[in-house]
């Protein structure tokens, strides 16, 4: 009996904002290729709403965004809307470059899987994507602010999933041990969406 194939991880490298240096987002683009994956790089000075309409057109897994500008706050989050309006809760975004430590949290919180901060090795961020897309999810135990715990099966989650990551990613305020909560949440949620896609149960 022949295999399925199984589907290549697609990810869209984008540079939103006026910021015009791409070396490092074409150094990404690369690794990310020769590592399997398929990427779309979408090239300078792009808008969100460019590059979540670029997102749902190519029905990409994960968005990686650089930026080194500063205007991380106001441009990863408006990504971030712009997906969930488009249905795509399930779309990872990523974001590279100088980002100040005290703000990372506040991107994780609304909606950002991961920061990835000048240093990170290009073989780091592989491991993500793999871990995220590629790893065999089981059901999880999810507690949040201390309250009662949930088991879900798979299609319990896929079901459920607009409800809780709009509960999650709209709250006003979270506790710090609540971020890798929500991380591994999300992530999840990601990897039954990729299996369903790929049309594996």
């Amino acid at each position: 009996m022949q295999r399925m194939k199984e589907k290549r991880i697609r990810v869209l490298v984008a540079k939103p904002g006026l910021d015009g240096h791409d070396r490092g987002a074409k150094v990404i683009a690369r690794a990310l290729r020769d590592a399997g994956m398929e990427v779309i790089y979408t090239g300078l000075r792009q808008t969100p709403e460019m590059i979540a309409a670029a997102a749902l057109q190519e029905d990409v897994d994960a968005v990686g965004v650089s930026i080194l500008s500063g205007a991380h706050n106001t441009l990863c989050p408006r990504i971030v809307q712009l997906l969930r309006e488009q249905g795509m809760d399930d779309c990872l975004v990523l974001l590279g470059g100088i980002v100040p430590q005290e703000d990372i949290a506040k991107l994780k919180s609304e909606g950002v899987a991961e920061v990835f901060l000048p240093g990170t090795s290009t073989e780091d961020i592989i491991s993500f994507l793999r871990q995220v897309f590629l790893a065999n999810p089981q059901p999880t135990q999810i507690t949040l602010s201390g309250k009662a715990d949930s088991h879900f099966r798979s299609s319990e989650f896929l079901w459920q999933r607009r409800h809780w990551v709009g509960s999650i990613l709209s709250a006003k305020s979270l506790a710090p041990q609540d971020s890798q909560t929500i991380f591994s949440f999300t992530t999840r949620l990601v990897q039954l969406q990729h299996r369903r896609r790929s049309g594996v149960t």
